[in-house]
């Protein structure tokens, strides 16, 4: 829709780059705060965040390179359109996991209290994140007849992303952003209720599987398909993500059980 936010004497602000990085932030904020009130320095948060945030992104490109490795080595064009390119974010998401239980490791930190505290801001960063795919034109929808359906029509959007401009198609990032802003207020539910920790982490882990299983039949774009079948890379991941989810769950409910017997 709007893939320029501003264009200052040639200088461009990209809106994906301006909601992710405001995303960032708020996430970052809200974490900092809520690590405050359990004690832990704030300063901690942030530096931990921004390890994170690098991993992330850099995880989130790796499927994109792999698809065309050759491509993207052919040209330093074709290399910064991949550092451009948004990528798969649960691929990010698992990069960004790794790091964080590296470096809880490293500073002798608590990594469930941790993750617990992390798992609102990640959310509610996707959340907004998501808003910028859809001004971007990134991850975009399949064919759409119903009413709410989009059409684009910014050439800078197809260029950089494939998007099919002039063709009603469903705004699946929205659908996106509406999940994730809806597993952000459950999951500041739970973490008052929640009667074991991890409990938030694990929650976020099986809501995100769920609703991104779900988002990623209305997706559009096919090269996030590599690995064959009747799913997407996403959906496998989400599939996996689920059942560990679920499984640890299980685990640290019957421990706490077990613990209180």
């Amino acid at each position: 829709m709007h893939p320029i936010l501003l264009d200052i004497f040639g200088l461009k602000i990209y809106s994906y780059g301006v909601m992710v990085g405001l995303g960032f932030v708020l996430g970052v904020t809200i974490a900092a705060l809520r690590a405050k009130k359990e004690g832990i320095e704030p300063v901690r948060i942030i530096d931990f965040s921004f390890y994170v945030l690098l991993a992330g992104i850099l995880g989130a490109k790796i499927p994109l390179f792999i698809q065309s490795p050759g491509y993207y080595v052919s040209s330093l064009k074709h290399f910064f359109d991949l550092l451009r390119s948004g990528g798969v974010i649960l691929a990010g998401l698992i990069a960004a996991v790794l790091v964080a239980l590296v470096y809880f490791r490293k500073h002798k930190m608590k990594a469930w209290q941790l993750l617990d505290i992390a798992a609102p801001s990640i959310i509610l960063g996707q959340a907004i994140g998501r808003i910028g795919c859809f001004l971007a034109g990134c991850c975009y929808g399949n064919t759409c007849n119903a009413s709410w359906g989009v059409e684009f029509n910014s050439k800078v959007a197809h260029l950089h992303t494939g998007v099919p401009l002039g063709v009603h198609i469903h705004p699946v990032q929205l659908y996106n952003s509406i999940a994730n802003f809806t597993i952000f207020f459950i999951l500041l539910f739970i973490y008052k209720k929640r009667v074991f920790i991890g409990q938030v982490f694990l929650s976020y882990m099986i809501l995100y599987a769920v609703s991104r299983f779900t988002t990623e039949f209305f997706r559009g774009d096919i090269a996030r398909i590599t690995i064959g079948g009747p799913l997407s890379d996403a959906q496998y991941i989400a599939i996996v993500g689920f059942i560990t989810g679920i499984t640890l769950m299980i685990l640290k409910y019957r421990k706490m059980r077990d613990n209180n017997k």
